[in-house]
């Protein structure tokens, strides 16, 4: 371990962090070192911080901390874009419903929201119990994913990552899409006792893999999925390169089209 001296902020955290990236534990095992390990070294007192730039794996030195909420967090601001009305409407046109039944339902939605803000006790942290910093699984922030949590758990919890299956037991919706639906169903809102529950499971889970590793992967197997559709239609059409392929199809068209001879596919 480091013997610097460091404040006790934000700054101090941070650099303790680029400093000391693992620990022994209890069993005399080498493991990396994490932010209550910091708050604890240097005398952090403040809110929950969580990671902006970097992460505490393998981009520890690019590292830059944030407080949870912080509203320049970008990516924070993008789970947390708000809901339309205009988005309502369009479901509703779609789907049988009058202009007057989805401006209602969305004002209804709106209200839901506000009281929901409104019941959090002072000294607990309204957390987003689906992590703001992934791609996968958002449908924003609203009164059927937040919840009031003490503020041990949600900093325990910190951009952990629940299950899709996890969050639809308990009526969390996964996308925009299904929570627009699940409000013009007027479908019971997760009981904020469930809520709680799966957030303090998910906290206490060391195995839990965080938002932006899961994006990450998520987005590889994506385009993993690409390249082999990709690959499997170059086989398809004979293999490889594309100008060959697309040669080999134009010069076949006389047999696909022989009343157009003229006619090419690109």
């Amino acid at each position: 371990m480091s013997k610097k001296t460091y404040t006790s902020d934000k700054k101090g955290v941070t650099q303790w962090l680029k400093d000391n990236p693992t620990k022994k534990n209890s069993r005399g095992r080498t493991v990396r070192t994490g932010l209550r390990d910091a708050y604890k070294a240097v005398g952090y007192k403040g809110p929950p911080l969580k990671s902006k730039e970097g992460n505490l794996s393998t981009q520890r030195d690019k590292l830059r901390l944030s407080l949870r909420g912080d509203a320049g967090d970008a990516a924070r601001s993008a789970a947390a874009r708000p809901f339309t009305k205009q988005e309502f409407l369009e479901f509703g046109k779609k789907n049988g419903y009058t202009t007057a039944q989805s401006t209602k339902i969305f004002e209804q939605f709106v209200t839901r929201n506000r009281a929901q803000k409104a019941s959090i006790l002072p000294g607990q942290a309204n957390d987003h119990v689906t992590p703001n910093s992934a791609s996968f699984y958002q449908a924003g922030e609203n009164y059927r994913n937040r919840v009031g949590l003490s503020t041990k758990v949600n900093l325990l919890k910190s951009n952990k990552m629940p299950t899709p299956r996890e969050m639809r037991s308990v009526g969390i919706p996964t996308t925009r899409s299904s929570l627009i639906q699940k409000e013009f169903a007027n479908a019971p809102k997760p009981d904020p006792k469930a809520l709680r529950s799966l957030a303090s499971k998910v906290a206490r889970d060391p195995t839990r893999p965080r938002a932006k590793n899961e994006t990450n992967r998520l987005n590889n197997a994506q385009q993993r999925r690409l390249r082999l559709r990709i690959g499997g239609l170059s086989d398809a059409l004979g293999g490889g390169s594309g100008s060959e392929i697309v040669d080999r199809v134009n010069a076949k068209m006389h047999l696909i089209a022989p009343l157009t001879p003229d006619l090419q596919l690109f």
